[in-house]
């Protein structure tokens, strides 16, 4: 899978692949937690793509605690004007500029109807490498697979991963099952087994010498 295109400018990707409504739904959260809510106005182009886009999106939004004003099918400089013209804190347009039908991408802009600082744009697009810096840390790898919670596990199964995920926060924990689990008490013991060995994992000891505490701690 080809990873995204992250760039000062924004976020480029295929969707259904790379660009899938978790990664933009994150991203578009990311971004309302960094204006501190407030008014945000959303454009998109004219891809068939547009409406799951949205979606994803405002759904982001919503859960930052902005308020969204939707602006449909509209240019970029539509959208730059109508945020100085409401005040609003900043903008997302949901395009992919020159790239293929079915590419699609976010743009940020600030409250003055400019794309982001670097310093703003760093700190929004690190989000989509978080767990990668993560795995790297504790001396592990994360793959990627297509989207699809069987194409996940097929995925697990094949590389012999002791844990994964897919969705927005579902969790799947193979030494339990191969189901995916969001808010069930796999999820839950998981969670509260980590905040035991926390201590540990600090003492910079290798994911591989953690993990068989955590499969006892969940099973026990």
């Amino acid at each position: 899978m080809k990873p995204l295109i992250i760039s000062l400018s924004g976020v480029r990707g295929i969707v259904g692949e790379n660009l899938t409504p978790d990664v933009l739904s994150k991203l578009a959260a990311s971004f309302g937690i960094i204006l501190h809510g407030g008014k945000v106005v959303v454009a998109t182009d004219s891809r068939v793509s547009r409406e799951m886009c949205l979606d994803a999106v405002i759904s982001g939004l919503i859960s930052s605690g902005s308020e969204v004003i939707n602006l449909g099918i509209s240019p970029t400089p539509s959208l730059q004007i109508m945020i100085r013209e409401l005040n609003a804190r900043g903008g997302i347009c949901i395009t992919a500029s020159h790239n293929p039908p079915e590419w699609n991408g976010l743009k940020f802009y600030n409250s003055e109807a400019i794309l982001l600082s670097s310093n703003l744009a760093k700190k929004l697009l690190s989000t989509t490498k978080a767990i990668d810096d993560v795995a790297e840390k504790f001396g592990c790898r994360c793959l990627r697979t297509k989207v699809g919670e069987i194409n996940v596990v097929e995925g697990m199964k094949r590389a012999g991963a002791v844990i994964g995920g897919e969705g927005n926060g579902g969790v799947i924990f193979p030494s339990v099952h191969y189901g995916r689990d969001r808010r069930g008490p796999i999820l839950e013991k998981l969670r509260s087994s980590l905040l035991r060995i926390t201590a540990e994992a600090k003492t910079k000891k290798k994911a591989s010498q953690i993990y068989g505490k955590v499969v006892n701690l969940i099973q026990g």
